[in-house]
């Protein structure tokens, strides 16, 4: 009888890292849950934004390889020889065991390759549990601060654009992320006993940002890119937080982006952003309390804030 294999198409969308890290940590769902055989494929390339540390290919490919070594999984040791790979762009459920049945009936394994799975797994979101324990089972150990309040202040390039295939802009306003840190002041009785990271994209002040040149086709779909002069990325202070939270706090702009998610990881309170890295932040923090942000396109787990 031969095997389906389910793996990821990293050659379609190069995007951001926890972006394609999400697709991938949910075909690794959708093949442990259903019972599917499953075949990694590292992520080979991504798209960097404006604070990133890493400004070039070569920076790329070494932030890659560090990357795919601590977010990896082991493909099936059933492996065996592919006569025949299909390419699929957003399977469904449905569409995935008729290939199973199909194949059923011949001697040689069928490798699937998914570009888009959400519309399997967004049916269950909980079903990213059989990812994430593969993941935290090769991990080190983060222990959650019941007193470190983190929000991902996700802005982007375009404060107002929504991007193809979105229902809505990313940004959240400081108004929003204001009133959740209230809602937690107040459930912690009191102010002082807690600490605030504002993790961000945003810079201080105003910056054009010059991007790769792989990249500018999809940087020219933005009103603020301005060609030589790269793209305008609008400054961000958070002062009305500022005003309001008089404990401990800290702005992290950009940096490593894999460091920002260790420490979403040890979050107490996470206050999400619409997001990949928020989400994949969020799904690896198993203890803390998660704030789920309304109007995004990708549903919570059950015990999300919403």
């Amino acid at each position: 009888m031969g095997k389906v294999f389910l793996t990821y198409n990293n050659e379609e969308i190069q995007d951001g890292y926890f972006a394609q890290l999400q697709r991938i940590m949910a075909i690794r769902s959708i093949a442990k849950k259903y019972k599917f055989y499953y075949l990694h494929s590292e992520i080979v390339n991504l798209m960097p934004t404006q604070l990133d540390t890493f400004q070039s290919e070569l920076e790329i490919q070494k932030y890659l390889k560090g990357m795919n070594k601590k977010y990896s999984y082991e493909s099936d040791s059933h492996f065996s020889g592919i006569e025949k790979v299909i390419d699929l762009m957003a399977p469904t459920l449905g569409k995935l065991i008729f290939l199973r049945i199909i194949n059923m009936f011949s001697k040689n394994s069928l490798l699937v390759r998914i570009t888009i799975p959400y519309r399997i797994i967004e049916k269950t979101p909980d079903s990213y549990k059989y990812s994430i324990d593969l993941l935290n089972k090769k991990s080190d150990i983060y222990r959650v601060d019941k007193k470190l309040i983190v929000i991902h202040a996700r802005r982007g390039v375009a404060i107002k654009h929504v991007v193809p295939g979105e229902k809505s802009v990313r940004v959240l306003d400081d108004i929003y992320f204001l009133t959740k840190i209230k809602q937690i002041v107040r459930e912690s009785k009191s102010i002082y006993d807690l600490d605030l990271i504002i993790l961000t994209d945003a810079p201080e002040n105003d910056v054009y940002y010059k991007p790769l040149d792989k990249d500018k086709k999809e940087w020219e779909q933005f009103d603020s890119y301005k060609g030589d002069s790269g793209i305008l990325i609008q400054g961000h202070k958070f002062e009305i937080i500022l005003e309001y939270f008089e404990g401990n706090c800290k702005i992290i702009r950009g940096g490593d982006i894999d460091k920002a998610i260790d420490i979403i990881r040890t979050a107490g309170f996470f206050v999400m952003s619409r997001s990949s890295m928020s989400f994949v932040g969020a799904l690896l923090n198993t203890e803390g309390k998660i704030y789920y942000p309304p109007n995004f396109w990708h549903k919570p787990l059950r015990k999300w804030i919403n």
